[in-house]
C-alpha cells in the first residue's frame, strides 16, 4: 500500500502524472492515494516525489537509492562496451565466486522489470552439488536423445561424454544460477526471467565473472521429477533460465563480430 504524508506534500502533482494506473488524485491541493484495488506498487510515485512524502509498507523504504549529480552511473559508451565485450564462457577456472559476489549480482537482478510488478522470481545457486545435478541432467538427456527431435543429437552427445567424465553441458562451470518463476503469481515469468538474466550477466561482467545461458538444461528439468526435487522446484514453479557462471579460464582480447543491425523504422 502507498502512503502519502500530507504534512510533507507540497501539492506539486508529479506523483499524479507518473502514475499509469491513476491511483493518486489531487484533493485540496494535496496528493491523495485512491488506488487500493488497482495499485501494483511500482513505487514510481515514491521515486519522483521531491519532498519524500510518499512511502510504501510493502517494501523496505530505506533501500531507495537517491539520484543525485554525484550518483555513479555507467556512460553510454561504458555500458555498450560491457554489452559488446561480453562472451558466453565455456571454459572456467575452478575458483568459485564468493557468496558475497553472487548475492550482490542477484540483488541487482531483482530490480529488473516484471509484468505487472508481480516480482514472482526467485533464484537457486548451485555450487556444492554441481556434479550431482550435472550427472542427473545428462542421464535425463540421454533418455530424451532416443526420441526424434532437433536437439536429440546434442542430448546424446552430452550423455555419452558424461559417461567419459566430460562435462559438455556446463563445461565445468563451478556455479549454476537458476531463475525460478512462480506461474501462479506472475503474468509471464519466462519474459521476466529473461530480463533478470540479462541483468545477472552484465552485473557479473563488472566483477570479472563470466557466464553462459543454458537452454538444454531446462529440457532436462522439465522431464525429470528427480531434478525438480533435487533443486526444490515446486509444482507452481518453472525453471525459466539456467546460467552457468565462473571466472573465465581464457582471457579475450577483443569483441567478436556480429550480423549487421536489422532495424525497421515505422
Amino acid at each position: 500500500m502507498i502512503h502519502i504524508n500530507k504534512d510533507l506534500c507540497t501539492g506539486c502533482g508529479v506523483c499524479v502524472k507518473v502514475c499509469s494506473m491513476a491511483c493518486i488524485v489531487m484533493e485540496e491541493e494535496k496528493a491523495v492515494f485512491k488506488g487500493e484495488k488497482r495499485c501494483m506498487t511500482c513505487a514510481h510515485c515514491m521515486a519522483v516525489c521531491p519532498q519524500k512524502a510518499v512511502c510504501t509498507d510493502r517494501y523496505d523504504n530505506s533501500e531507495s537509492v537517491e539520484m543525485t549529480p554525484d550518483t555513479p552511473l555507467a556512460s553510454p559508451e561504458e555500458m555498450k562496451n560491457r554489452m559488446v565485450l561480453r562472451r558466453s564462457i565455456r571454459a572456467y577456472r575452478q575458483k568459485i565466486p564468493s557468496r558475497q559476489e553472487i548475492e550482490a549480482i542477484l540483488d541487482g537482478a531483482r530490480y529488473a522489470g516484471t509484468g505487472g510488478n508481480r516480482q514472482a522470481l526467485r533464484y537457486i545457486a548451485v555450487c556444492g552439488h554441481m556434479d550431482e545435478v550435472t550427472g542427473e541432467a545428462a542421464r535425463v538427456l540421454g533418455g530424451l536423445a532416443e526420441k526424434p527431435g532437433f536437439y536429440a543429437p546434442a542430448y546424446g552427445r552430452i550423455y555419452k561424454e558424461s559417461l567419459k567424465g566430460n562435462d559438455i553441458l556446463f563445461y565445468g562451470a563451478p556455479l549454476l544460477i537458476l531463475v525460478i518463476g512462480n506461474k501462479k503469481k506472475g503474468f509471464n515469468v519466462k519474459k521476466d526471467g529473461g530480463l533478470a538474466s540479462a541483468y545477472i550477466q552484465l552485473m557479473a561482467e563488472t566483477m570479472g565473472i563470466g557466464s553462459c545461458i543454458n537452454g538444454i538444461f531446462g529440457d532436462a528439468v522439465d522431464n525429470s521429477s528427480k531434478l525438480k526435487e533435487m533443486l526444490g522446484i515446486t509444482e507452481d514453479e518453472s525453471m525459466v533460465m539456467a546460467i552457468a557462471m565462473g571466472y573465465p579460464l581464457i582471457s579475450y582480447m577483443r569483441s567478436a563480430p556480429r550480423k549487421k543491425l536489422d532495424l525497421t523504422w515505422m
